[in-house]
């Protein structure tokens, strides 16, 4: 047995730091009955730490989503208001702007103008007409409709460019919004823009939700941008507005229309029930017409078609061939050319 270390020595203060590390060892890896090592609880001051920064982040994240809420409600009140002021600021501008020109017509009032000008309408001064009509609407911005009113002659007259700036102008005004929107549409229509034809239909049927010409019209420029699917559903709710007779049997004929554009067989099942009832009705004969002339059956088209003007009015069978299917074909095609000719290029239905 070795004598104990002399107190002070080397080995003795290595003793004594192997005394004290061991218990703190033993306190930070005791093991655990599976086996594993369970190291020592933080301190509470750093779980204290933590719970506070958790809970300051999630301060942030709800301050985050608050301000971004105000943000959208900003920016939606914002873009409620932004149209009438730029409203109010043309308005000014143009106010400015009418001070500054001088007086067509001067020490005439806006009443003696409006009088003048309808005297000009009706004798076929159309030109004369609209500028009295608006100088006295320069003169008396309380007169309502002189826009869609001048604009309605520049379109009848063929001016399209003047017609479409004063519907605009309408619109601007809050005046006729229905028919200036639907003047508009005619006028994209003419100049072969369909989507803005679309736009400016969709306008007009929710300026006026009950007239039925204007589904009709937004329908008709459907096909035209190759959409026959959904001009179905137009010519749908036109139908279902307009008044009993040719108004109805035309917006159904139509849909058939659009069905065979759009590839639906159930309009052969449809003209093949109709035939076991009897003779075919004039729309029916034109239905099934189209449908030979989709099939390139271009000799039974012809053949139906003649039926079918010989067993209606003149102006009711131009209605029906009054559609770009027969239309189209009758350009490419002389043998139907004399057959689909028309007097009426409106898209809108006879009534």
């Amino acid at each position: 047995m070795e004598p104990p270390a002399p107190p002070g020595s080397q080995i003795d203060r290595d003793a004594t730091e192997a005394q004290s590390i061991a218990p703190k060892e033993k306190a930070s890896a005791e093991p655990t009955p599976a086996g594993e090592v369970r190291h020592a609880a933080q301190p509470a001051s750093v779980a204290l730490t933590d719970r506070k920064s958790s809970r300051a982040f999630e301060m942030q994240r709800v301050a985050i989503v608050i301000g971004c809420l105000f943000l959208l409600g900003a920016i939606f009140y914002l873009g409620t208001r932004v149209p009438g002021w730029l409203y109010l600021y043309r308005s000014h501008q143009r106010q400015a702007f009418q001070k500054s020109t001088p007086e067509k017509f001067p020490g005439i009032s806006s009443d003696e103008l409006v009088e003048q000008a309808l005297i000009d309408q009706e004798t076929g001064r159309w030109r004369e007409a609209g500028e009295r009509f608006l100088e006295a609407r320069r003169k008396n911005n309380a007169y309502r409709g002189i826009f869609f009113m001048v604009g309605t002659l520049s379109f009848q007259h063929g001016d399209l460019d003047s017609a479409d700036a004063l519907f605009a102008a309408a619109l601007a005004s809050g005046e006729n919004q229905e028919g200036a929107n639907a003047f508009r549409a005619k006028i994209a229509i003419r100049r072969h823009d369909y989507a803005a034809a679309e736009r400016f239909c969709e306008a007009a049927t929710m300026a006026a939700p009950f007239v039925w010409t204007n589904y009709y019209q937004w329908a008709e420029v459907l096909r035209m941008n190759h959409n026959p699917r959904e001009a179905i559903r137009r010519y749908e709710q036109a139908a279902r507005r307009a008044p009993r007779g040719f108004g109805v049997i035309g917006c159904r004929y139509k849909v058939r229309l659009a069905r065979i554009e759009a590839r639906d067989p159930t309009v052969v099942e449809e003209i093949t029930k109709k035939k076991s009832e009897g003779p075919l009705p004039p729309e029916w004969l034109v239905t099934e017409a189209a449908l030979k002339i989709d099939q390139g059956q271009f000799g039974d088209a012809f053949q139906l078609l003649t039926e079918a003007r010989a067993a209606t009015t003149t102006a009711t069978f131009s209605s029906y061939v009054n559609d770009m299917i027969f239309q189209n074909t009758a350009q490419n095609n002389p043998v139907f050319a004399e057959i689909c000719r028309t007097n009426n290029p409106s898209t809108e239905p006879v009534q």
